[in-house]
């Protein structure tokens, strides 16, 4: 059973706004599915991959991942006939997650080792009518962290900044804390998106915004549960950064 955890909810905030690099696979079915291997750009947990389909042509996106981890996908596409499947290490047909059924996005623990299959299709009626789908598929999985757990501890999980430089007692907390370092990396990526992706009107007041709120998480130091008061903002922010 697929069970959402907080570090899902983490990935949510680490859904990158870059360009696919993979490569192209053999076809499962003549000219009507193509395959691809996903690719993270290095060091990053996530990528978005874009693409276009017509009729009955599907896209069968392959990547490897451990049981236990999280994985976050979402689609956006101009066609609302448009979804995508998740299938497990070594199914072909059967999905455990079904779009057309449950939306345009997952959210959850994966169950078991090996190469999962995100396939992007049309549904029948739109198939049949050749319509086509221009989407972008955005993707995260989150890195196994084997010597930590949610009530923190030290790991080589690091955070986005150079934590040589840590400026603060909230900033030195972070570099020691998996789990809050993870948190500052998934924020650092949405911030990133969202920031390339707004207008240059909007960028000015973003870049504000987030100067505000490094201020207001370094004021954490002031609290008797220091780390439980900058995962709060941590996930605040994400909450709020998510829903733009």
């Amino acid at each position: 059973m697929i069970r959402q955890t907080a570090m899902t909810r983490v990935l949510t905030a680490f859904l990158l706004a870059c360009t696919l690099i993979g490569t192209s696979a053999t076809s499962a079915r003549a000219d009507d599915n193509r395959t691809e291997r996903v690719q993270f750009p290095k060091g990053n947990f996530g990528t978005t991959i874009k693409g276009s389909i017509t009729g009955r042509e599907t896209v069968d996106y392959k990547l490897g991942a451990r049981a236990g981890q999280g994985m976050i996908a979402r689609l956006k596409t101009n066609n609302q006939s448009n979804y995508f499947n998740i299938l497990a290490p070594g199914e072909t047909d059967v999905a455990f997650f079904v779009g057309s059924t449950k939306g345009v996005r997952f959210d959850g623990d994966l169950p078991a080792s090996g190469d999962y299959t995100i396939r992007v299709y049309l549904m029948r009626n739109a198939a049949r009518r050749g319509e086509t789908a221009n989407y972008s598929l955005e993707v995260a999985i989150a890195a196994v962290d084997e010597t930590s757990s949610e009530t923190g501890g030290t790991s080589t999980t690091k955070p986005s900044f150079d934590c040589a430089k840590a400026g603060s007692d909230v900033e030195t907390l972070i570099c020691r804390d998996a789990v809050l370092a993870q948190l500052d990396r998934s924020l650092s990526g949405l911030y990133a998106v969202l920031l390339k992706n707004s207008p240059k009107s909007e960028q000015k007041k973003l870049k504000a915004e987030q100067r505000g709120w490094v201020k207001g998480r370094d004021n954490c130091w002031k609290s008797a549960d220091m780390r439980g008061c900058v995962a709060g903002e941590y996930r605040s922010r994400i909450d709020e950064l998510k829903d733009r």
